[in-house]
């Protein structure tokens, strides 16, 4: 369900539009590869992230490309929400990513909207493998996580901390 428009904007009505379609066709999973200033404005598609994850619907979110705490954007500030920042092959949070506890993993992308699509399409292609409860339960690693079936690898890290440079965690 798309809710942007070709150039990636779209306001509070067309995500909230989006979202209750997702939930009322009982999706697996959300992918959320936007972010916004936590305001009362946000605070219907707050209502309707958490609405989704109470129905056990995963919602990835990104976590901003700002550089600033992932606690003030939303998705970043759904607890429940899993949040994914950007970071580069060496595992350095990239410039602009978004930081803070409520990031969950860094995935080596250009931007944490292409970092969150990363991790849907990881997430969703091995929710049964075994491989998830590996990423899920990993404290944080520097090692690549490798897709064997493609001979291509995906960097995932955990997570965390309130530093604004350097590496995750």
């Amino acid at each position: 369900i798309k809710a942007l428009d070709a150039n990636g904007k779209g306001d509070v009505s067309s995500i909230a539009a989006a979202l209750k379609i997702a939930i009322e066709s009982n999706v697996r999973i959300i992918n959320l590869s936007i972010s916004a200033i936590k305001s009362s404005s946000t605070s219907i598609i707050e209502d309707l992230i958490n609405e989704a994850i109470d129905k056990d619907i995963l919602v990835v979110g990104a976590a901003g490309n700002n550089n600033i705490d992932a606690k003030y954007t939303i998705p970043g500030s759904i607890e429940n929400a899993i949040i994914i920042g950007a970071c580069d092959i060496n595992g350095n949070k990239t410039a602009s990513s978004n930081y803070g506890n409520s990031v969950d993993f860094y995935v080596a992308a250009s931007s944490t909207s292409q970092a969150t699509a990363i991790y849907t399409g990881y997430y969703s292609k091995y929710e049964d493998s075994g491989i998830i409860t590996a990423i899920n339960t990993i404290e944080s690693t520097w090692e690549p996580i490798i897709d064997k079936i493609n001979n291509s690898s995906i960097f995932i890290i955990a997570g965390g901390g309130s530093n604004s440079g350097g590496t995750p965690g």
